[in-house]
């Protein structure tokens, strides 16, 4: 039986993770019992604590305002965060002022949004300062001296979060992490359930919607063999009950197994492709299930469209290109962050200058510089096969992807009123990809509505790549930036950043062009089934025409 492909509806957030400093079983769970504990909290003087304290009753407050759905108390829990921050100053503290941030915006999120039928609203204030406000306590310095069920919470919660917004293959990331720090921690084995059956929902090839319905199936039966937070429970046995009708004539108790399969003809093709299986880097929805063989191809294309006569393959020749722009890209990542036995010969008498600051020079160092380059440009080249493909009508000239989503291509004259009624989710997870650049580096610029912490350096990083100077550090300038002008014989002209705090960077913009061309694919094939619905009925032939593989031969 195949998944349901009808009206998607977004699922509400009912498993978010929540915790301040008590545990689930420590929690109040008498109404009148929680009001009197919230009413005491507040009349506390947060501004005559100490930082330790405040924070303690930041996470108190949090918790009590949102079990009882008191929105004038989440108001004051912000209030109480502003006063708390400048008095912290371990890394840990600082981190978990942001979880308890991100929970009281997806409170607001929560009550203010109840109105918005399954959640469909594009653009949600809230939404974008609770995601930021996960995602700075997990990039931030304390992260990794947190409690292992305080990192499991964090984890959690940006899943959920990047699941709703559409982002669903990016979320089952950051759900294994969580489970790679407790592989029982309920609650993100239940969400990756969820999230692996609306994965499925928004697949063309019905073998592999199979495996990740299965493969929910097993997560969510899983999680309610544990204990689970709030109604959590409540949802995932509804969910559960779905996935089975689906699976009915499919033997569901069935294991789901992967055969074997080569990596390769030499070493180094074993290595590579090794490497981009761990990293999930193949354009290949089971390379995010984990590191099985079978991924390790890039198999992802555009489901079938249907296109006036007389139209020849465009949108397929525009996607070949995205596809092999972003595999060049890989290798060349690949290829650059792995130790090399030595310099390159097209290295070798090249002559440069020792300028004393721990310089890096070289093939592979260039090597990543084009793969960050490529990568970033990719996303460009999406918001054009977009606009062409949904027929926005934006001039050539104005299309970009950061600004593809609004009236007249800015940002301040809000949302296209077109997009509103779109009920297309991997599109508005597109849209949401958006919201993880920044503009050109620009100190003036408002960054509050980008959800990546990181969002301006990636900018600043892209804009000297192109058109000015970006130089590799093997020592020191372990967080990126501009040299110290103060220090003896500092290089002024350049962006400095050590090598490999830069080769992250140019892996996370990777896999953002990856995510983005897997979006693009999903929202074809759902965009696809809703311009066939209304000629249901009406009669008529729509001739086929089969395209075949470009065979590897003929690559060069």
């Amino acid at each position: 039986m195949q998944p349901s492909v009808g009206r998607f509806l977004v699922v509400p957030f009912l498993a978010l993770v929540q915790g301040g400093r008590m545990s689930p079983d420590e929690r109040p769970s008498n109404p009148d019992e929680e009001r009197r504990k919230l009413d005491a909290a507040l009349a506390r003087d947060a501004a005559a604590l100490t930082g330790r304290d405040g924070l303690r009753l930041l996470g108190l407050v949090t918790d009590l305002s949102s079990g009882l759905a008191d929105g004038a108390c989440l108001e004051r829990a912000l209030k109480i965060a502003d006063i708390v921050l400048p008095k912290l100053s371990e890394p840990t503290d600082i981190a978990e002022l942001h979880f308890f941030l991100g929970n009281v915006w997806e409170g607001l999120r929560t009550l203010r949004r109840a109105a918005d039928e399954g959640g469909w609203a594009w653009d949600q204030p809230e939404l974008v300062k609770a995601n930021r406000a996960y995602r700075t306590a997990y990039t931030s310095e304390g992260f990794s001296s947190l409690h292992r069920y305080r990192k499991c919470q964090i984890l959690t919660n940006i899943g959920n979060q990047f699941d709703h917004l559409g982002r669903f293959v990016e979320a089952i990331e950051y759900w294994d992490h969580a489970l790679a720090i407790d592989p029982n921690f309920a609650m993100a084995i239940g969400n990756r359930g969820m999230g692996l059956w609306t994965y499925a929902r928004h697949l063309y090839d019905l073998r592999h919607a199979t495996v990740f319905v299965r493969m929910a199936r097993a997560a969510l039966t899983r999680a309610l063999e544990r204990p689970l937070e709030g109604k959590a429970g409540d949802f995932f046995h509804r969910l559960l009950a779905r996935v089975d009708q689906v699976l009915a004539d499919k033997e569901p108790e069935r294991e789901v197994h992967f055969r074997e399969f080569s990596l390769g003809r030499s070493k180094v093709e074993v290595a590579y492709r090794r490497t981009c299986l761990m990293r999930r880097l193949f354009l290949n929805p089971l390379n995010d299930l984990g590191y099985h063989t079978i991924a390790a191809r890039d198999i992802l294309v555009t489901p079938p469209m249907k296109v006036p006569i007389g139209e020849g393959p465009r949108f397929q020749g525009f996607f070949n290109q995205l596809k092999q722009e972003y595999a060049s890209a890989r290798y060349l990542f690949f290829e650059g962050s792995k130790e090399p036995p030595g310099p390159h010969f097209s290295d070798r008498e090249v002559v440069l200058f020792d300028t004393f600051d721990y310089p890096v020079y070289g093939l592979g160092a260039e090597q990543l510089k084009l793969a960050f380059r490529m990568s970033y440009s990719i996303l460009d080249k999406v918001a054009f096969f977009l606009n062409e493909y949904f027929r926005l009508g934006i001039p050539e000239r104005n299309v970009k992807f950061r600004t593809l989503w609004f009236a007249n291509q800015r940002p301040n004259d809000g949302l296209r009123p077109d997009l509103a009624s779109r009920t297309n989710l991997p599109f508005r997870g597109l849209y949401w990809v958006s919201r993880d650049l920044a503009g050109p580096f620009d100190p003036a610029e408002d960054l509050r509505g980008c959800l990546e912490p990181e969002a301006r350096e990636l900018a600043a990083i892209r804009n000297h790549l192109e058109h000015k100077y970006l130089k590799l550090h093997e020592l020191g300038f372990p967080e990126g930036g501009h040299a110290d002008t103060d220090e003896p014989l500092a290089d002024t002209l350049a962006y400095s950043i050590n090598r490999t705090a830069f080769e992250k960077k140019s892996l996370k913009m990777l896999k953002l062009a990856r995510a983005a061309i897997m979006y693009v694919s999903f929202a074809i094939h759902r965009e696809e089934r809703q311009r066939a619905a209304p000629r249901t009925g009406k009669g008529g032939l729509v001739p086929r025409l089969a395209l075949d593989r470009y065979p590897d031969e003929w690559k060069r």
